[in-house]
């Protein structure tokens, strides 16, 4: 039976996927502060939470979370790039400063795993009949010139004819590229479907994406009787921003409303019935207490009464004796102070015993009704969560327009039994297609898929080949029709090919390198103009060829450029503090630089205005101006994430994605020389570049620093004579005033004790904590080296041994020092330093580079190789760290237990 085919696929790449998120980790903990307390529903209490991290997509997600050592269970409800929603079971305090979340990203999918094992079990009662046709492409065709219904004469042609396929069809797919009006097409659509009397339900990925397209729906249906009774729910928890817009302009569609509006009455009985429970159970708790504490008083009495017994035979030795008589004083004083003692814990006794029997007392008055009143009100409880839960499912049952995520729809009992006549998917590119199988059997009729095959497909964390098929590919690339001839031609495909976001210097990008011309620019964009202070031209290339700037790399993986996230949050911020009705979005391949650039603007107090992330997690956004932070450069080869001629991939999509964010200007910043040194010239990504470099307004990057006041930012400084000494007393006064660390990257360690030496000896006193960080002397064997590091050793400076250092860095406190640092140690040298300030940056470039820690991947550890006695270096396995021989690949010895 083909229904088995997908499902055992699925349940064996589901599995696999869960196995290489769990590894792909150490722990999936994260730190999260500034908690705001912003509302309560049937649920619990909703906080919004800030972070700086790269989530995988966790909304709906159970999770626990401790605040000052309590831990209370919670649900992530949705998620932004910098921001999360969690609702906790009970309340904590307005305001939560910093917490820690613990989190099983594998969860979602491990309850679909679960779900298809039970329709293997009894495939007779699961229908997957649609999605095996949709998946296996043999889907009928149908005619799609009969009209429906639908208001309004604002749409375009092409918008028309994907609502007439997506009305007649048994499936639709609707090819919305960036800006073309995907989301109206859509709210249109299912105007269509509901006036025929066909009960829609509306999907996407994510929370945000659902409430985009609820936004239009709403706008056409709100004095509808179908929003009057009830019967277009939001099933789920929106982001605060549109719960903010639910509560005030339609109230009536968010499910908890609608249940609270019916048995407002049973669910306050419910809480009244609760906290009855908690104040009867808490005086059994308190009597309890209170036992414990008088049986610690009681043995303590105890003590004492034997102490004074003690006492009192040695006084009777000692009273009468005249060269006895200090000790008998001493002893008498030692007697008051016991009979005190004792007298102050008989009083707490007595009150103890006081509030004990009055406790006793209160529920002795109903002592025969306690246990009889306590089982009837957890009955009560019971009864009444039968009524909301049938209720509940009654409200989902009678509603013509159901809109949820597409992972409500298997984890979440209420949908997942329930059946449509439509579904409507957006943003279909990045639903994984164990899930959209699933959804798509939530469909009796008709199905359309919405998104964009040019566009990033699902995040996949296994290297596994099935999981990559299954996970990283898209119902596009399943099809056969993600190729845009192909798509074009397609008869089940509808292209919207009018786009209403990007001013055309913008547009002709993606126009030109992914849609092959085929879109055409509203006359809404050709003369929009913003004005951002700095460059004027929709098209800007800040280039740091010149200044040629390091790329690190992560020691768990990902990238960081500092100079690149130190100019996007300086352009930011010049951009806002000229026009601050402008929403700026800084986009970057790496979740490590986007949390360095989020750490940076959120200490200069600028991030509510400014969207940082990474590519993927942008999908579907926009903003006025976009940043595009490319990142890679000198010290790495590039990234597969920039280089699209390497397989699997998926760069070219990339750029596609970030590109198109911008509604008015586009800022690429980046290391051209180098980018276009290290692709090849057949690269999309090569030609793109080109074509940036001849098109637009262009600003190097050191002349825009100089440009500008950024004593708090940034100062570049060429290490030239006329200047060495300026660098030199900065430098030293940043040293001179160091409270609590310095750390020194360093190539060559044998210069380092020339200049440091008598800065070392002059802070030795203050407790402050050095670590130098070089490559291995073993390898460098030079023996300099080992005498530099043992004379450091003896000034208490702690010295690791790594083999991934090739880039000097110093920081002293919340100051970074990035260059050629060893200049500062030999007269010989030049090159160039940049210093910044950033107490929040210092704090991500050490976990990054993990400058916290010594037995860190790379560093060399005092244990002989086994094979050949040289020293070992800790490794990363595929399962596992562990230590390998500094003279692989020459000797291959191995110890498989952590250092």
């Amino acid at each position: 039976m083909i229904s088995l085919y997908y499902i055992n696929i699925f349940i064996d790449v589901l599995e696999k996927e869960i196995e290489a998120i769990k590894g792909s980790r150490e722990n999936h903990f994260i730190k999260i502060y500034n908690g705001i307390f912003i509302g309560k529903d049937l649920s619990g209490f909703i906080y919004k939470f800030a972070y700086d991290s790269e989530l995988y997509s966790i909304d709906e997600i159970p999770c626990k979370i401790e605040i000052n050592g309590e831990v209370y269970s919670a649900e992530i409800i949705s998620s932004t790039s910098s921001e999360l929603e969690i609702i906790i079971d009970e309340y904590v305090d307005n305001n939560v400063k910093e917490a820690v979340l613990d989190f099983k990203p594998w969860y979602l999918l491990d309850i679909l795993r679960h779900k298809y094992i039970e329709c293997k079990k009894n495939i007779k009662e699961f229908d997957f009949s649609l999605s095996d046709k949709i998946f296996s492409g043999h889907i009928d065709n149908a005619n799609d010139d009969v009209n429906c219904d639908i208001s309004g004469d604002e749409l375009n042609d092409a918008q028309i004819k994907a609502i007439k396929a997506s009305y007649n069809q048994p499936l639709c797919i609707i090819w919305g590229p960036p800006g073309t009006g995907k989301t109206k097409t859509l709210a249109k659509a299912i105007e269509a479907h509901l006036k025929a009397k066909r009960r829609v339900l509306l999907v996407s990925h994510a929370n945000n994406a659902v409430d985009e397209a609820m936004k239009e729906v709403l706008s056409i249906f709100k004095e509808s009787d179908l929003y009057k009774e009830g019967r277009i729910i939001r099933y789920g928890k929106p982001q605060s921003k549109f719960m903010e817009l639910y509560n005030r302009d339609y109230k009536n569609v968010l499910f908890d409303n609608v249940i609270n509006e019916k048995f407002g009455l049973l669910i306050k009985e419910k809480e009244s019935l609760k906290k009855a429970i908690s104040r009867r159970e808490a005086k059994f708790e308190e009597i309890e207490r209170d036992r414990e504490n008088l049986k610690s008083i009681n043995k303590a009495l105890k003590e004492i009464d034997f102490s004074l017994q003690v006492l009192k035979s040695h006084l009777n030795q000692y009273e009468g004796s005249s060269d006895k008589k200090g000790y008998a004083e001493e002893i008498k004083e030692a007697i008051k102070k016991k009979e005190l003692e004792k007298a102050i814990l008989e009083e707490k006794s007595k009150k103890i015993c006081e509030a004990i029997n009055s406790n006793q007392n209160i529920l002795k008055e109903r002592e025969q009704d306690t246990e009889r009143v306590l089982q009837l009100m957890k009955e009560r409880i019971t009864e009444i969560d039968n009524i909301l839960a049938t209720n509940s499912d009654d409200i989902i049952s009678k509603a013509m327009l159901v809109a949820t995520t597409v992972t409500k729809t298997f984890c979440d009992e209420k949908i997942s039994n329930k059946y449509f006549d439509v579904l409507i998917i957006d943003e279909v590119s990045m639903v994984p297609l164990p899930q959209l199988y699933w959804v798509v059997a939530r469909s009796k009729k008709y199905v359309t898929v919405a998104g964009d095959f040019l566009q990033l497909p699902p995040i996949c964390i296994s290297e596994d080949r099935m999981v990559k098929e299954w996970f990283g590919r898209n119902i596009f690339n399943i099809m056969k029709i993600d190729k845009v001839d192909v798509a074009y031609n397609h008869k089940l495909v509808r292209l919207l090919d009018t786009q209403y976001r990007m001013v055309p210097q913008i547009s002709s990008i993606v126009n030109m390198f992914f849609y092959q011309n085929k879109l055409k620019d509203h006359e809404s964009v050709i003369n929009r103009n913003l004005n951002d202070s700095i460059a004027g031209f929709p098209l800007v290339l800040v280039d740091t060829k010149d200044v040629n700037p390091p790329c690190y790399k992560v020691s768990y993986g990902g990238r960081f450029n500092i100079y690149n996230a130190f100019v996007c949050a300086k352009i930011a911020k010049r951009i806002l503090e000229s026009n601050k009705s402008i929403q700026i979005g800084i986009i970057t391949p790496y979740s490590s630089q986007s949390r360095l650039i989020a750490k940076i603007i959120r200490e200069w107090g600028v991030r509510e205005k400014i969207r940082v992330s990474t590519v993927h997690r942008f999908q579907g956004g926009e903003e006025d101006v976009i940043l595009f932070d490319a990142s890679d450069s000198i010290g790495l080869t590039i990234s597969p994430l920039l280089n699209d001629l390497i397989p699997d991939s998926n760069a070219a999509l990339l750029f596609n994605v970030a590109i198109s964010r911008a509604k008015s200007s586009f800022y690429f910043i980046g290391n051209t020389k180098y980018l276009l040194s290290q692709l090849n010239a057949r690269s999309l990504i090569y030609r793109i570049i080109s074509y940036i470099c001849r098109k637009s307004i262009k600003i190097p990057a050191e002349n825009f620093i100089k440009n500008i006041n950024a004593t708090d930012v940034i100062t570049y400084c060429k290490l030239e004579a006329r200047n060495k000494e300026e660098v030199w007393t900065k430098l030293s006064d940043d040293l001179k005033n160091v409270s609590r660390q310095i750390v020194i990257v360093c190539t060559k360690i044998s210069l380092i004790v020339k200049v440091f030496n008598e800065i070392f000896a002059k802070i030795k006193g203050r407790e402050i904590d050095i670590k130098v960080y070089t490559k291995p002397v073993y390898r460098n064997n030079i023996s300099k080296d080992t005498e530099v590091i043992s004379i450091l050793r003896d000034k208490g400076v702690t010295v690791i041994e790594r083999t991934t250092v090739n880039k000097n860095l110093l920081i002293i406190d919340s100051v970074i020092w990035e260059g050629n640092i060893n200049m500062f140690c030999n007269s010989g040298y030049s090159g160039t330093v940049r210093r910044y300030e950033s107490a929040l940056a210092v704090e991500e470039i050490i976990k990054n580079l993990e400058l916290n820690k010594s037995n860190a991947l790379g560093d060399v550890v005092d244990k002989p190789c086994p094979k050949c006695g040289r020293p070992m270096v800790i490794r990363k396995g595929k399962y596992r760290t562990f230590l390998g021989c500094i003279g692989y690949p020459g000797c291959n010895g191995k110890i498989f237990s952590q250092p």
